[in-house]
C-alpha cells in the first residue's frame, strides 16, 4: 500500500507542476499554450509507459480498451446527459458559492478566456483535457489504489478531491460543484463498467460544450461585459 500511495503522491505532484505554466498565462489567454500542453501529454504518457512497464495487468488496469460499439454507446450518452444536466447543475453550484453576482462573474470569466482562444486550439484543448484529466484522476489512481488495499470510497474520493481543486484557478470557486459532480459520476462509472474510453469520450463531450458551444452561445453577453477586476 505505501507504494502505492507514494505513487499517487509523485503524480499530483506532477499534476501541480504540468498545470503551473496554464495558471501563470491566466490573462494572457492570446498565447498558445504548447508548453502547458505538451506537459500534460508528456505526464499522460509517462503514467501509460509506467502501467504498462511495471504493474500487473498494464495499461488494461486503466480500463483503456479497444474502442466498441458498447463503449461508444455508453459514452455518447453519458456524455449527452452531462451536457442537459448542465444548466441545472451550473446553476446549484453557483447558488452554492459566493452567490449569484460573484459565480457569475468568474464563470463569465473563464469563457471569455477560452473565447479568446482560437477555435482549434480550444478544439485540443477538448481532446487534450479529457484524455489527460480521465487517465491521470480516474484510470491510473483509482485501480492502483484499490488493488494496494485502500478503501473503494478513498480511492475515488482523493482523486476526485484533487481533481476538483485544480479548476479553481481557471473556472473559480463558483464553478467547483459542478467539477465535483462530474467527477463523481464519471469515478462511478468507471468504477462500475471499468471502461475508461467511456468516460474519455463522455469527458470530451461535455468540454466540448462548455469550450466551443457555451462561449458562441454567450459571445454577445461576454463582449457587452467589461472585464472584472482582478
Amino acid at each position: 500500500m505505501l507504494r502505492a500511495l507514494v505513487e499517487i503522491g509523485i503524480l499530483f505532484l506532477c499534476v501541480l507542476l504540468v498545470l503551473i505554466p496554464s495558471w501563470r498565462q491566466l490573462g494572457a489567454e492570446r498565447r498558445l499554450p504548447w508548453l502547458s500542453l505538451g506537459l500534460r501529454w508528456l505526464l499522460t504518457s509517462a503514467v501509460l509507459a509506467y502501467m504498462a512497464l511495471w504493474l500487473p495487468g498494464g495499461i488494461a488496469i486503466s480500463g483503456l480498451q479497444p474502442p466498441e460499439w458498447g463503449g461508444v454507446a455508453s459514452g455518447l450518452l453519458l456524455g449527452l446527459a452531462s451536457i442537459l444536466a448542465f444548466p441545472l447543475v451550473q446553476g446549484l453550484s453557483r447558488r452554492a458559492f459566493g452567490g449569484r453576482s460573484d459565480s457569475d462573474a468568474a464563470f463569465t470569466r473563464g469563457l471569455r478566456r477560452m473565447l479568446a482562444r482560437p477555435f482549434w486550439l480550444r478544439v485540443l484543448l477538448v481532446l487534450t483535457a479529457a484524455g489527460f484529466e480521465e487517465i491521470v484522476f480516474r484510470g491510473f489512481p483509482i485501480p492502483r489504489l484499490t488493488n494496494a488495499g485502500v478503501p473503494l470510497w478513498l480511492a475515488v474520493m482523493v482523486p476526485l478531491l484533487f481533481f476538483t481543486l485544480v479548476h479553481l484557478p481557471f473556472w473559480g470557486r463558483a464553478h467547483l460543484a459542478t467539477v465535483a459532480f462530474y467527477g463523481l459520476i464519471y469515478s462511478l462509472v468507471f468504477v462500475l463498467l471499468g471502461n475508461l474510453n467511456i468516460t474519455i469520450l463522455a469527458h470530451a463531450m461535455l468540454d466540448g460544450f462548455g469550450f466551443l458551444i457555451l462561449p458562441v452561445l454567450m459571445k454577445r453577453r461576454l463582449a457587452g461585459e467589461s472585464e472584472p477586476p482582478g
